[in-house]
């Protein structure tokens, strides 16, 4: 696999607090953390880093599969699709950092548009370490947002159907 080097100085390793606990592993807990601290668990989605932290998507995302004596074992989606373990050094170098995706593995972000398996429109609100919230149409008022942590994503089959706002733009002379 290859990937993006990191300096020593990375804003990755800068937090001493993160820096005692990431790889902390006792008889207690085979507990697994991304690059900036966030608990790694099976079925969570990882996703490259660069030195400032910025998203590296040319590695794809990555299917936990498997938390062991603070290693895990990615399952690589895209061309590769190879099976991939880590320990905290190596997670730490790649900067592994924890994501939401939808039921393709592709990245959640805010203002994304998406749909659920039965048709249901609507865009991405927000995204955290553990759940994205969305709004979709047509719900009742009181009934339209929703958050939803990875297995209900993929449980729902939420998926992009569309860029970011951000992301979107005009391919018509008409706009202004």
């Amino acid at each position: 696999l290859l990937g993006p080097s990191l300096p020593l100085a990375s804003p990755l390793l800068a937090s001493p607090l993160r820096a005692l606990t990431m790889g902390a592993v006792n008889c207690s807990s085979a507990a697994a953390y991304d690059a900036y601290g966030g608990r790694l668990e099976e079925g969570c989605w990882v996703e490259c880093t660069d030195s400032r932290g910025a998203s590296e998507p040319s590695q794809g995302a990555a299917r936990i599969v498997r938390v062991f004596d603070g290693m895990i074992t990615l399952k690589w989606s895209g061309w590769t699709g190879r099976t991939t373990s880590y320990n905290q050094d190596e997670i730490r170098s790649w900067g592994l950092r924890k994501i939401l995706v939808d039921k393709d593995g592709n990245k959640l972000k805010a203002d994304q548009l998406v749909e659920t398996r039965e048709g249901l429109e609507g865009f991405v609100r927000s995204v955290d370490e553990w759940t994205a919230s969305f709004t979709f149409a047509g719900r009742d008022y009181h009934d339209r947002n929703r958050t939803y942590q990875q297995g209900e994503i993929e449980q729902y089959g939420i998926r992009i159907t569309g860029p970011t706002r951000r992301d979107r733009k005009c391919t018509n002379v008409a706009c202004p």
